[in-house]
């Protein structure tokens, strides 16, 4: 109990210190976030320390973003196409609390759409694309674009969606410990049976935990598993995937995406440890390889 309530206490701490240097900011202006040559869409912004900060709500309603917003735990996380980009109170370099609204840094949003960002005659925000400008926001249902995210698989590899898509379908896995989960355990040797017949229908699998990239780099081992585990420390890509459960653990999911990203299938399993039935992905996956 003590220690929850520190870190309540903690928590409480930095969204004060946070308003308060939110008294030093300028008011809110509206700025325009130029992506092209004939694209201005306005925001609410606000500059603090030499810094653009945009309107969290109008971000939501005006750019392709999703937000996934969980006050309790101090984060909101900015969901595209490109990644999943979460944003801290507390971090007075990425965060601006006013009485009246929550602001995220130029910088914090660029990256979540996958762009460059630079200030131009104070209110225009020049935005540079490398893989353009998202078509559309992202959802965590069936039919819907599922959200990018970009993680390590290891120190030194990171794997991204937009790459999986690039060579075809994903299977996306997301397990709560290949160590002490017996249900993450169940559907991780699961998926390592089927691997052979999705990768011979031109899916690429993998698996997100919560853990650092060495932990699930153990289990795969252990496990003699032949496919990526990647790690969402951050709680990120769980919570734009809407299977986030609590501290750093998902509810064990699986989500077929289509070669443009779209979700085919999900199914969230119980906490009964059963074999998990991978019966009804398979099918979709055949069903989508005969449509070619």
């Amino acid at each position: 109990m003590g220690r929850i309530s520190r870190r309540i206490s903690r928590h409480l701490t930095a969204i004060l210190l946070v308003m308060a240097a939110s008294v030093f900011a300028d008011e809110p202006q509206t700025y325009f976030i130029r992506a092209g040559a004939d694209s201005q869409i306005p925001l609410e912004g606000i500059r603090h320390q030499r810094q653009v900060f945009l309107s969290l709500a109008d971000l939501g309603q005006r750019l392709p973003i999703t937000l996934r917003r969980d006050d309790s735990a101090g984060i909101a996380v900015l969901c595209t196409t490109h990644d999943c980009r979460p944003v801290y109170w507390g971090d007075d370099q990425e965060m601006l609390v006013t009485d009246t609204a929550v602001y995220v840094s130029v910088e914090a949003v660029a990256e979540a759409l996958g762009c460059n960002a630079k200030i131009k005659r104070k209110r225009d925000v020049y935005l540079t694309c490398a893989e353009g400008w998202p078509a559309q926001k992202v959802g965590a249902q069936t039919g819907e674009r599922a959200p990018g995210f970009s993680l390590k698989a290891s120190a030194d590899s990171t794997v991204t969606l937009n790459d999986l898509l690039s060579r075809g379908p994903v299977v996306v896995a997301f397990v709560r410990s290949g160590q002490w989960d017996p249900l993450s355990r169940l559907l991780l040797e699961a998926l390592e049976s089927k691997l052979d017949s999705l990768r011979g229908a031109g899916c690429e699998v993998v698996a997100i935990h919560g853990y650092e990239p060495k932990t699930g780099a153990k289990w795969a081992a252990e496990l003699k598993l032949n496919f990526p585990q990647l790690a969402d420390n951050a709680s990120a890509v769980m919570r734009g995937y809407e299977v986030f459960d609590q501290g750093h653990l998902p509810h064990c999911t699986v989500f077929l995406l289509d070669r443009e990203g779209v979700i085919l299938y999900r199914q969230e399993y119980g906490n009964e440890v059963t074999l998990p039935d991978l019966g009804p992905l398979m099918q979709k996956v055949r069903e989508l390889k005969d449509e070619g």
